[in-house]
């Protein structure tokens, strides 16, 4: 073998161990009502902080630094470098079918869900109004997350103890998996995978098998009650037409 084949090699190797070694990161929010964790499930890294709000749910905001947090039932935007929240609105959705009992996600649309009992709302993150949008076959568990892909969006959600792909429009829900009373929280990465999550452990969802891996543990965080994702692509400009409430985003701006 000459010396310069065996150089190119040696090039190539270490360039791809320092590619693996520093790859971009992609983060997810956690909470567990008294932190709140941003979580880099590339690097396998987190940052704890104590919640400035109590965390019952976590969303996609406008930017990865501002999720929009759920506590009480009053929706806030969470600055998370600052460790503030300004609150948005009170009593968001009314306390009989309160955002806390269940889910807290962006759906296919870019918009703002809340799934309640067997009913899916959409809410406004600028002022937290909300419409009823359809029932569904079964309740909640826990939480709504939406990967986007080149080939498209799916969303998916908890809900009867299993992993369903979920339908924002007509509110219809299909069971992928049986949950086993774990992994209620959801969270979609802006490289289009799905994480959830037992205990205070993140695990990635393999989106053809539903087989779920350990990522890492985040350690100073309880169970957690919500997962988050990282942010949701800027909508279409016929969304924006229809007057719909986006939750759109900017990737990884901080």
């Amino acid at each position: 073998m000459s010396m310069n084949i065996r150089a190119g090699m040696v090039l190539f190797l270490v360039a791809s161990t320092v590619s693996s070694a520093f790859a971009a990161p992609s983060y997810i929010y956690a909470v567990d009502e008294d932190h709140i964790a941003l979580i880099d499930v590339n690097a396998k890294t987190f940052v704890v902080k104590n919640a400035f709000v109590q965390a019952w749910n976590i969303a996609p905001g406008t930017n990865l630094n501002n999720p929009l947090v759920e506590s009480q039932t009053s929706l806030y935007r969470y600055n998370f470098n600052a460790n503030t929240a300004a609150l948005i609105a009170a009593n968001v959705v009314p306390v009989e079918n309160q955002l806390a009992a269940n889910s807290f996600g962006e759906g296919s649309d870019g918009r703002l869900y809340v799934g309640n009992e067997k009913s899916l709302y959409r809410v406004n993150p600028v002022n937290g109004a909300h419409i009823f949008v359809a029932n569904t076959p079964m309740a909640f568990d826990g939480d709504i997350a939406t990967v986007f892909t080149a080939g498209g969006a799916r969303t998916f959600a908890t809900a009867g103890n299993n992993l369903v792909e979920l339908n924002v429009a007509t509110g219809a829900m299909t069971v992928l998996k049986a949950l086993n009373n774990v992994g209620f929280g959801l969270a979609a990465t802006a490289d289009g995978r799905l994480f959830t999550h037992t205990f205070n452990e993140v695990y990635e969802i393999n989106l053809t098998t539903y087989a779920s891996t350990l990522v890492v543990k985040v350690d100073g965080m309880n169970s957690f009650t919500d997962m988050g994702s990282e942010v949701v692509p800027a909508p279409g400009a016929a969304a924006l037409l229809l007057g719909g409430w986006c939750v759109a985003g900017v990737r990884r701006k901080r």
